[in-house]
């Protein structure tokens, strides 16, 4: 009886659509709610998202090899060449604390939950924030390892903004155990703070797009060298995008997923063209710093997505910080005429980004089975 009700909420009421409209409606309301409102919301979609995530079975990408090396890691000699040892390490650990992979779901759940919560609840709208943040990565609900480690990058924001250099890199380390990939993230607090001219900045956009165009990886293989797992995924990723064998879900090439890319930003270029003059840009420090980061963001997918739509991946780290950016430009704006129109553009980005995710696995949103199944 039980799981028959479960079944049919989580079918019928808890669907990934329903969800993201939910969180879409709050979002758009959340401009005339109070900041404690605003937080209790927050709380209880985060709760939502934090138990559907845990309680899933057999549901989610690589399920099937997430599981294996949990059922594996039963002996400590058995880890992955492609796995970071400290990630299996503690597959390995949970699994001879309880052998419930619900359990390790469960811990794996509460740090990307408690890390997004508290990097949201600081931001000017959060509700805003956790819908941009639900479109990139449909609410976390079906997590993998990279997931922990931009819940990480996440968090350190907030010790970017009050300069704590030492729990901004404990946190970027941390997640660079989880998925190796979060090393792009290393430089993102120097960036923040960075003093580069714009001009410059544009200068090397344009230099970078072209070298990521006509270059082949063998400098990103070079950069890799010397890190056993970093080198073992890129080599693959570049070795599966020459053989044409890259994402099977991605229906288009890389030179189409770049001009859809750089069409999402010119989003935020009307947003700043409109309401964000060169003086506000250099004087504010907040919106400076999002904006570096956002087109070092910009400039690695121009580099890495000519070589591999599998290695765009790695990008995701450092462009979650959109969910930062755009609140953060809408809480400068004043005339609420204006800020409609920016909310909307937001809103229009959003449904892009969730649209675009659930496409690549619809087989797997379209069927949540939980444990009461």
């Amino acid at each position: 009886m039980l799981g028959n009700v479960f079944h049919y909420l989580t079918i019928i009421y808890i669907m990934i659509y329903c969800l993201f409209c939910i969180i879409s409606l709050n979002a758009v309301v959340s401009i005339k709610n109070s900041r404690r409102q605003s937080i209790n919301i927050l709380f209880v979609s985060v709760l939502v998202c934090y138990i559907l995530s845990f309680i899933r079975w057999e549901t989610g990408t690589d399920w099937d090899s997430y599981f294996n090396i949990f059922q594996s890691s039963k002996n400590i000699n058995n880890n992955y060449t492609n796995i970071e040892p400290f990630f299996f390490l503690l597959n390995h650990l949970f699994y001879n604390i309880n052998t419930s992979y619900t359990f390790f779901l469960f811990f794996e759940a509460t740090i990307i939950f408690t890390c997004c919560f508290f990097a949201l609840k600081n931001q000017p709208y959060p509700l805003i924030s956790l819908f941009l943040l639900f479109a990139s990565t449909l609410g976390n609900i079906m997590f993998v390892r990279q997931s922990i480690a931009v819940a990480l990058v996440v968090l350190s924001y907030n010790f970017i903004l009050t300069h704590d250099k030492i729990k901004f890199y404990a946190c970027i380390i941390l997640a660079t155990l989880f998925h190796t990939s979060a090393i792009v993230a290393f430089p993102i607090y120097i960036i923040f703070y960075s003093r580069i001219r714009w001009k410059y900045v544009i200068i090397l956009i344009v230099i970078i797009a072209l070298i990521g165009i006509y270059s082949s990886g063998q400098w990103l293989r070079f950069i890799a060298s010397g890190n056993v797992f970093l080198e073992y995924k890129i080599n693959s990723y570049l070795d599966a995008s020459e053989s044409g064998s890259d994402l099977a879900y991605v229906q288009l090439s890389p030179q189409k997923a770049i001009i859809s890319h750089l069409m999402k930003r010119t989003i935020l270029i009307l947003l700043v063209i409109l309401f964000c003059r060169g003086t506000i840009i250099n004087r504010d420090i907040r919106l400076n710093g999002y904006l570096r980061i956002y087109i070092y963001s910009t400039c690695l997918y121009l580099l890495v997505t000519p070589l591999s739509l599998n290695l765009s991946r790695i990008c995701t780290s450092i462009e979650i910080v959109d969910i930062f950016l755009y609140p953060y430009i809408l809480s400068m704006i004043q005339k609420p005429f204006n800020k409609s129109f920016a909310l909307c553009c937001i809103f229009l980005l959003g449904i892009s980004k969730f649209i675009s995710n659930v496409n690549r696995y619809p087989e797997i949103y379209n069927h949540y089975m939980t444990i009461f199944q």
